[in-house]
């Protein structure tokens, strides 16, 4: 029974337990040098580090910066939504419990890519008899951002001046 009980024992040691997940919300438009937040929740300033941090992939030590000593994460590298939205970082606190904590960053999507149109004008013919509210097919249109922001409509702002519409996204 000894053997089984010093495997058991070893295993433990080795491989910490994860505690605690760490989320955190980050708008993609965040300048370099955005502070994201503090891995604790608060600053922990310390002369030796606080925290081994591990990257699970190499991309993500590219964009985020995590400051071992005060458990500060920051942003290096422009984040966008569309390319990435969202990372993951892991921290074991050295001191004390050994605590693993998983940190999700999140990238916020936010609208900034402008619908388009395969073609840049629209000829439409429509009645002057047409109700309110009628729908009337459109060109496929393309949008950058992710669904939170994608164009679902469009609507006439302004009457007919010059057989021109205007539109605008909804």
């Amino acid at each position: 029974m000894k053997p089984k009980m010093k495997i058991l024992f070893f295993f433990s040691i080795i491989l910490p337990t994860v505690i605690s997940l760490t989320r955190f919300t980050v708008p993609e438009s965040a300048q370099i040098g955005h502070r994201i937040g503090w891995i604790s929740g608060k600053k922990e300033e310390s002369v030796t580090p606080k925290y081994f941090v591990v990257f699970p992939d190499e991309q993500t030590s590219k964009f985020l910066k995590v400051d071992e000593r005060s458990g500060e994460i920051t942003t290096i590298a422009h984040l966008d939504y569309e390319k990435r939205s969202k990372f993951d970082i892991v921290a074991v606190r050295v001191e004390e419990s050994g605590e693993t904590i998983d940190i999700l960053v999140e990238v916020d999507d936010e609208n900034d890519n402008s619908p388009s149109f395969a073609d840049s004008s629209v000829k439409l013919e429509i009645s002057e008899f047409a109700q309110l509210g009628t729908s009337f097919a459109l060109p496929t249109v393309t949008d950058g951002d992710g669904p939170k922001f994608d164009v679902h409509r469009f609507v006439i702002l302004q009457g007919n001046v010059n057989n021109v519409f205007k539109r605008i996204m909804v």
